[in-house]
């Protein structure tokens, strides 16, 4: 598992289990165009309004749509995201006032899904691509867009979490932001520094390439299976 807390509940009720950070497959970059950049902030990923999922990355992402130029890519989003429809209306019901205005707000510019080849050239493409773990993750950050928006050559801005420190040198080779807030701040003053924007997207793909390759990530895994044959 990519998360530690996920491998000690295995190993707490008896499984084998080993933690094995996400990597980045190099031979990707070769297949992507080098241009200028198309989008000022992205972001293309999933968006599931389900507790434990993407609440927090739901508000994050309305609230900076309101302040920046987002161009949002969101695979499993609500469909059912205008104010008249049911899911919407059950919102209102619930008193879930914020949330039916996050999901009816980037349901108005949600541009459907993107993945494979089109999704790391959409990262490519990007000044900045935003990140921010789910829910359950707690306190861990570990998920594979920090390896795949990096890897590409983007510029990551990442929700900040304890152990980030582990993979980035945060505000060197990622950006981070512990509101939304400060991200927006961050982004702002990175749009009006754009050689301080690629110092940062060039830091943060030179560590991937070095620590986090999918090369790197199999010769840690082969001793593992090698020992579970014996």
């Amino acid at each position: 598992s990519c998360a530690r807390f996920i491998c000690d509940f295995y190993s707490n009720n008896g499984y084998n289990s080993w933690f094995m950070p996400f990597g980045y497959e190099t031979s990707i970059n070769s297949r992507l165009i080098q241009r200028s950049p198309l989008y000022d902030v992205s972001f293309c990923g999933s968006v599931i309004v389900r507790a434990q999922f993407h609440n927090e990355r739901l508000r994050m992402l309305s609230e900076i749509s309101a302040s920046l130029p987002l161009s949002l890519w969101a695979a499993s989003f609500p469909e059912n995201w205008q104010p008249w429809k049911k899911d919407q209306l059950r919102r209102i019901k619930n008193g879930k006032y914020q949330e039916f205005i996050d999901v009816w707000r980037l349901g108005n510019i949600n541009k459907g899904t993107k993945s494979g080849l089109t999704m790391y050239q959409c990262l490519l493409d990007s000044k900045f691509t935003l990140n921010h773990h789910i829910d359950v993750s707690g306190a861990v950050a570990g998920n594979s867009r920090l390896m795949e928006a990096t890897g590409a050559g983007t510029c990551l801005v990442t929700d900040w979490k304890p152990n980030l420190s582990e993979f980035f040198e945060p505000d060197t080779e990622v950006v981070t932001f512990k509101s939304t807030a400060e991200a927006i701040d961050k982004i702002q003053y990175l749009l009006r520094n754009e050689n301080e924007r690629k110092k940062i997207a060039v830091a943060g793909q030179n560590r991937t390439m070095r620590d986090h390759t999918f090369h790197d990530r199999m010769h840690k895994l082969i001793p593992v299976l090698e020992n579970l044959m014996k």
